[in-house]
């Protein structure tokens, strides 16, 4: 076919839902960076918390129950968190919410978009309500998903409050009524626990445990690149 043939079969498969949206992590993660520095973010602060955030997320597995999909999806809600900047820094989690969700990124479908979209909204500020228009357009069960999302992304984003990278290790403990998380890293790291205590309420609503941060850590596994 020619190139508006293939434009038109593709819009064709989209408007039905047969669309194939399968694409490998790593290409979604470069989209959104792609994306990102099209708005100018700041890149480190981002890499790092989506770092932080698949960490938590694979050593979470237990307490949260989300697969390899939703993974996907918090990577790019945490590569994108704070694109909103660009439009204004004051609320910037909103404008993040509109650039993604008006955004085609590869790979994903528009109930994703709604997801990541929201995810990335939630990441500070208000936790989220039915009174927000994209969280009320979701299912019962998305918005589960985006709960569970956005409150890994909140800790994810405070553990790099003053965007310097300075967590290189965590360590987690889950039991029965807390999650325990004990950074280690570069320097003093109270400002970054201190944030991370103050936005943890998501977390704890979310999954019925007390979130504890212990400072100095005394032990963790080397943050890993998110594959």
């Amino acid at each position: 076919m020619g190139l508006k043939e293939g434009i038109v079969s593709e819009l064709v498969d989209k408007h039905f839902r047969v669309w194939d949206y399968g694409v490998d992590e790593s290409a979604m993660a470069r989209a959104a960076v792609h994306l990102g520095r099209r708005y100018h973010f700041d890149e480190p602060h981002a890499t790092q918390v989506d770092r932080l955030a698949c960490v938590l997320f694979d050593r979470l597995a237990t307490l949260h129950g989300l697969g390899p999909a939703d993974r996907q999806l918090l990577r790019v809600a945490s590569l994108l968190h704070d694109i909103g900047d660009f439009i204004s820094s004051a609320a910037h989690h909103k404008h993040s919410q509109y650039i993604i969700e008006h955004t085609d990124l590869m790979g994903l479908s528009v109930e994703q978009r709604m997801i990541v979209a929201c995810a990335a909204r939630y990441h500070r500020r208000a936790a989220p309500s039915p009174k927000h228009a994209l969280y009320k357009k979701l299912t019962s069960a998305e918005r589960k998903r985006v709960c569970k999302l956005a409150s890994i992304l909140r800790v994810a984003d405070a553990l790099d409050r003053g965007h310097r990278s300075k967590v290189r290790t965590l360590s987690l403990t889950i039991d029965d009524s807390a999650v325990v998380v004990a950074p280690k890293g570069m320097g003093d790291l109270a400002l970054e626990v201190w944030t991370a205590r103050r936005k943890a309420a998501l977390f704890e609503e979310t999954f019925g445990r007390e979130v504890r941060f212990e400072l100095p850590a005394s032990r963790g596994d080397e943050l890993e690149e998110p594959g």
